[in-house]
């Protein structure tokens, strides 16, 4: 019976993992990370991302450390996420703050100082073009970073625009270093390799509990023979026995 209740098991825990795997949280209440690297790993995670920059662009305006920052779209996109940061230029390190922004639809992306980094507040479609207010330093320049996230639950990274913060002009034109990899040996190569690491990355739990069902199938199939040798055993006793007369 235990081969049984493995089946059983088994196709509970597969009903489980695709549903489940297959409709990966949106985040409803801001950004699951405050980084746009981390997207891949602690967010909606790799297997959502989408190659390009889905018509997304970062545009700005403005100049001595004060910006009007837009984020646009020529594709008609359902826009639910957003996440939105600038970094000291060939850094990491997030600099200046947004100003204020309309408070039903955005907030300070959990776990940074107030206004570094603005993400949504709920899942609520957004209407494009978003516009943002950022100040900081009036010297050098700084890179704008930010991702999106649509209602279908696919994520794009956009392109990083940096710009010179005294007069506002673009520093370096908008290249796509955030969906592209310099050091693969070809597109498809990479595709490959993604699509890859996404399919061991969505089903490896499945596979373990596949690897396990398979394990108690094969202990209970063995138990459930040896008891079967067991009885036979001892039923050929019984008669043995009551063959000399001892037991009936």
């Amino acid at each position: 019976m235990l081969k049984y209740y493995s089946f059983i098991v088994y196709l509970i825990l597969f009903i489980f993992l695709q549903n489940n795997f297959n409709d990966v949280s949106s985040f409803s209440t801001g950004a699951g990370t405050c980084v746009v690297e981390e997207m891949s790993t602690t967010g909606h995670g790799a297997q959502l991302k989408k190659s390009g920059d889905g018509g997304y662009k970062l545009t700005t305006s403005g100049t001595a450390g004060n910006f009007d920052i837009s984020v646009t779209n020529q594709n008609g996109a359902q826009l639910e996420g957003i996440l939105i940061y600038a970094v000291n230029t060939g850094t990491t390190t997030k600099t200046g703050k947004f100003a204020q922004p309309d408070a039903t639809t955005f907030q300070t992306c959990s776990g940074d100082p107030d206004l570094v980094t603005l993400t949504h507040t709920s899942k609520v479609v957004k209407k494009l073009p978003l516009q943002f207010k950022w100040s900081g330093d009036k010297a050098g320049n700084v890179t704008f970073r930010a991702l999106a996230v649509e209602k279908a639950k696919a994520w794009y990274m956009l392109d990083d625009l940096t710009v010179s913060l005294d007069d506002g002009k673009t520093a370096t034109p908008p290249t796509n270093t955030n969906n592209a990899d310099p050091n693969s040996a070809s597109p498809a190569a990479a595709a490959n390799d993604q699509g890859f690491i996404a399919w061991v990355k969505k089903y490896s739990l499945f596979v373990i509990m596949i690897a396990l069902t398979t394990i108690l199938y094969v202990v209970g199939s063995i138990v459930e023979l040896m008891l079967k040798k067991q009885n036979i055993k001892a039923r050929s006793f019984a008669k043995t026995v009551g063959g000399f007369g001892i037991a009936k």
